[in-house]
């Protein structure tokens, strides 16, 4: 986790670091490439990998997928994309060559990069108020708990429009208290009807 910094009995967590998801997504019948995305040391990342060097066909778009910002095509097993910038929703789409020498369909996934979110409490007490991102092309985000960061979510709010916020009274049930973290993951829900990567974030109470 990321440095942590004080205000008013409130520790706001930056950034969590490494990797907060990790999908299965599948290509054709010939490969299963691991499809990740990372925020280490600030760095706004894509990685992909495949377990074989059948010729592929990987680009970075617009949401629209009109502007290409990224293309490439080659055998390696494995692309890292970055420079990606923060409060924009881009399209990654990715295909196979079959045997019979023509690409298959594309493989696509929306992803979302988000500056860590505004977080802070009500009335100084164990309540915090989370503020979703205005980010173009979100329709609305659902909103989901855990006190771990990559399990156990569970939803909180749905269907919270990008700008508005969410009041986090407790977690799992139960009340919010000292000295433990929490997290917060938004899944953006695009204006396609499609859902993005989701944005995930994390709090640390110390007040009474």
């Amino acid at each position: 986790m990321g440095k942590q910094q004080k205000n008013k009995g409130f520790k706001l967590t930056k950034r969590i670091t490494g990797l907060f998801l990790t999908a299965l997504l599948l290509v054709s019948l010939y490969s299963t490439a691991v499809f990740a995305t990372s925020y280490s040391t600030g760095d706004r990342e894509i990685n992909l990998s495949f377990p074989n060097t059948y010729r592929k066909q990987i680009q970075a778009c617009s949401y629209n997928g009109k502007t290409v910002y990224f293309n490439a095509e080659g055998f390696y097993s494995s692309y890292r994309l970055y420079n990606f910038s923060y409060n924009k929703v881009y399209l990654v789409r990715y295909r196979t060559m079959a045997q019979s020498g023509e690409y298959g369909k594309w493989v696509k996934k929306y992803v979302v990069f988000s500056s860590s979110l505004n977080k802070s409490l009500v009335n100084n007490k164990r309540i915090v108020k989370v503020k979703t991102p205005k980010i173009k092309n979100v329709k609305y985000y659902n909103v989901y708990t855990s006190t771990s960061s990559n399990s156990g979510f569970k939803k909180a709010k749905a269907k919270v429009k990008p700008g508005k916020s969410v009041t986090i009274k407790k977690v799992h049930g139960s009340s919010l208290i000292r000295y433990k973290n929490y997290y917060v993951k938004l899944v953006p829900v695009l204006k396609n009807g499609k859902k993005a990567t989701p944005i995930i974030d994390g709090f640390y109470i110390y007040t009474k």
